[in-house]
């Protein structure tokens, strides 16, 4: 009884240590392609693809030397805007010190 026990473990561990084997082969065989991105004269590869596409997203164009799309905002917007939001809503929002 305790021969077949061990066998049969024996046998499992075999069988799963074969199929462990094939996978990291597979795994290993097709290897990741990356591609960089050029616009213009620039390439962007690595770290430099993500900093791209932010540039990019903020910017509005796919080339980022060109002029934004968007306009810039006027200095103190935010104070502007802020005091719509009480007038108009009448909501209590403390002020800055």
């Amino acid at each position: 009884m305790k021969i077949k026990f061990f066998l049969s473990l024996l046998i499992f561990i075999f069988i799963s240590c074969n199929k462990v084997e094939n996978t990291s082969e597979s795994a290993n065989s097709s290897p990741l392609i990356k591609k960089s991105i050029i616009v213009g004269d620039a390439k962007y590869d690595g770290p430099e693809k993500i900093s791209y596409y932010h540039a990019a997203i903020r910017n509005g164009n796919v080339d980022i030397n060109k002029p934004s799309r968007f306009r810039e905002y006027r200095s103190g917007y935010r104070d502007v805007e802020l005091n719509k939001l009480i007038t108009e809503n009448r909501v209590h929002i403390p002020k800055k010190k």
